[in-house]
């Protein structure tokens, strides 16, 4: 396990089993073979991936010079909303698998207990529609959903307010550029 809120998450759900309950256990990485810790599918490779799998099954078996090497560079290329986002200094919510997890988990829940939903694996977007499908709880571990970026604020009170002007984007989860009023109000 690697941090507290892992370790946490993972206490509350072996103990809800020991007492009978029936506990799944939602994860972005899924260690180990537990059948009720269940992973979230990652999202959809990149564009430039999809185009070059895409390539690979268009070139059949033959052979055509430098196609390895334009397959290779074609495979580096970004989504362009994706690196739009990272422009604007925008939090990456786009996490399909998060919106379909009623369709992922074997049985409906009878509630949500969320807890750290940064680190890449998360849609917050999602997060009206679970609780509309049952209770859910969330114990916040740190504090990103309060501020624009940051895990820890530290000495800096723009979350107060609304962040910008952002002091330290280097702060996990990290950005490159400013976009923490706009993380704020999202």
């Amino acid at each position: 396990l690697s941090g507290g809120a892992e370790k946490v998450a993972r206490l509350l759900f072996e103990t809800y089993r020991r007492r009978g309950h029936r506990s799944l256990l939602a994860v972005g990485l899924k260690q180990g073979t537990d059948p009720d810790v269940i992973p979230l599918p990652p999202r959809p490779p990149a564009l430039g991936r999809r185009l070059s799998e895409r390539l690979a099954r268009m070139r059949g078996g033959r052979h055509i010079p430098g196609f390895a090497r334009a397959r290779e560079w074609v495979a580096q290329w970004p989504d362009p909303h994706r690196v739009v986002a990272e422009l604007r200094g925008e939090e990456d919510f786009d996490f399909p698998a998060s919106r379909r997890l009623l369709d992922i988990l074997p049985v409906r829940p009878d509630v949500f207990h969320c807890h750290n939903l940064h680190g890449g694996y998360f849609d917050l977007r999602a997060l009206p529609d679970l609780a509309r499908a049952a209770p859910l709880v969330l114990t916040m571990h740190d504090a990103w959903l309060l501020s624009g970026h940051c895990a820890h604020s530290f000495d800096c009170q723009r979350w107060t307010t609304g962040c910008g002007a952002c002091p330290d984007l280097s702060i996990y989860p990290a950005l490159r550029h400013d976009g923490t009023a706009r993380n704020w109000r999202r």
